[in-house]
């Protein structure tokens, strides 16, 4: 395959495809072992990690931008760079890590919903969870060294390994008569043995360079300065994919949150795997911008990214739509009531559209994150607030139409095209295809015939091969 950044792509999708089924095959079976609420705390410790993992700030984006730009067989230049990222991030890792080991017995008096048993619970949960923050801190650097070096093959087989892992250790637990507190156990130690797999990995795109602790002051504050505004801007991002999983705790109890969870976890995987594909434009713009990269070549790669993010958020977006009270019956079972197979059709239609905004957050994240901080901040903020406000007062239908905010995201691409220099109607071209299998769609679902919407399935993936070939493997 001639195109390298697309084929880094195609490495991130086939990830990201054994990702997704393996994430909507755990979710139910964990429900249907554990129950809806026990599934419901584990998604609450679940969170509280991930907002925690927000300690990260921005390092991981920082190491693969300036990594990238420079000469790799240039030691000293590596040197300095190494030593922020590596560094800082051990501090943090540690500092956090020891946070939230203190902080756990508080943070479970935010949530009076919970029981005695399961506010104990959640103490010790978040008590061994500060281990596994600290393990995925320190690969988040790791990771960001092997995008910059563009093995995204090695990186996405490692990620991968670890997914399996950690799924399917899951349902094993869980069957074994587990809960949350084993759950987190299995996670530690999951994450703990592919962060020795990352360790090795660099230890060998290294080989042969004398790295060395080496402080350059402007290297240290422009990697500081990047990486505050990147954690900004993933702070959004966070607040926006599990702030509201507290927020639906704290309201309506770990039960609702289950149920909850359930839905955003499976709706979520419509943004994972629509820009997975798009992710290689992030060293490849920083090539772009130390001059490495032709206009020319530019203009086709970003024209290929919109394309393809829209076409695989369009196909998995209506094909969940297509077999969602299926989906909701086999994740839930007795619990899949009507009003929750709406909240899932609504969460599916509002990710699909938020999803569209891939191509440009990572454009952003590279030339633009301050405009990109402003704009997922504001977008996420407001989106918690009318999340809270709909659990509320309308419960669990209400706290999924408060992320509906959050598609004003996708203005993004407009203001990263601008920005590059290249035209708004490259963005609108790249929607035709997706957009016409959407106008098909409405018209299918409005029949109402299972094998007629099995078939718009079966064509919409025959239409996005054919694109796939036509665009990327013949160009």
């Amino acid at each position: 395959m001639k195109n390298k950044l697309l084929k880094n792509g195609l490495y991130n999708t086939i990830a990201g495809v054994i990702r997704l089924g393996l994430s909507l095959l755990t979710v139910p079976v964990l429900i249907n072992l554990m129950g809806v609420e026990e599934y419901g705390l584990w998604a609450l410790a679940s969170a509280v990690v991930a907002v925690v993992l927000l300690a990260e700030a921005g390092l991981s984006i920082a190491t693969t931008v300036y990594v990238a730009q420079v000469d790799k067989k240039d030691a000293n230049s590596l040197s300095q760079i190494l030593t922020v990222s590596f560094g800082g991030m051990l501090i943090l890792a540690t500092t956090f890590m020891l946070l939230l080991f203190l902080s756990s017995e508080p943070i479970s008096a935010f949530f009076p919903r919970l029981e005695a048993q399961q506010r104990q619970t959640l103490v010790s949960t978040l008590q061994i969870a500060s281990l596994a923050v600290w393990i995925r801190l320190m690969q988040q650097v790791f990771v960001g060294v092997e995008q910059a070096y563009e093995r995204y093959g090695l990186m996405n087989l490692l990620n991968t390994i670890q997914w399996v892992l950690l799924n399917c250790g899951l349902c094993i637990i869980a069957w074994l008569g587990g809960r949350t507190f084993e759950l987190m156990e299995w996670l530690v130690a999951c994450n703990f043995a592919i962060l020795i797999c990352h360790a090795s990995v660099i230890k060998s795109l290294l080989k042969g360079i004398k790295i060395r602790f080496l402080w350059d002051n402007t290297t240290g504050l422009n990697i500081i300065k990047h990486s505050l505004n990147s954690w900004i801007a993933t702070l959004g991002v966070v607040l926006f994919l599990k702030c509201d999983r507290l927020i639906v705790a704290s309201i309506l109890g770990s039960k609702v949150l289950g149920v909850y969870a359930a839905i955003t976890d499976a709706v979520g995987a419509i943004h994972l795997f629509s820009a997975l594909p798009v992710q290689p434009l992030l060293p490849y713009i920083s090539q772009h911008q130390e001059k490495k990269v032709h206009n020319l070549d530019l203009r086709k790669y970003v024209q290929q990214s919109l394309a393809l993010n829209a076409l695989l958020a369009i196909i998995l977006g209506t094909s969940l739509y297509i077999f969602s009270p299926i989906i909701m019956n086999i994740m839930l079972k007795e619990s899949a009531t009507e009003n929750i197979i709406m909240s899932f059709k609504l969460a599916i239609i509002i990710y699909t559209l938020y999803s569209l905004n891939a191509v440009g957050y990572f454009i952003l994240l590279n030339i633009a994150v301050k405009k990109m901080m402003i704009i997922i901040l504001f977008s996420s903020v407001l989106t918690l607030l009318l999340i809270a406000f709909g659990a509320k007062y309308f419960g669990l239908i209400g706290a999924i139409l408060g992320n509906g905010v959050y598609i004003i995201t996708i203005w993004m691409n407009a203001i990263a095209l601008s920005l590059l220099g290249l035209s708004k109607k490259i963005w609108f071209n790249s929607m035709k295809l997706p957009f016409y299998l959407m106008s098909v769609f409405l018209i299918i679902i409005s029949i109402n015939n299972i094998y007629l919407n099995i078939c718009f399935v079966i064509l919409q993936l025959i239409a996005a091969f054919v694109w796939f070939y036509q665009r990327i493997i013949y160009t």
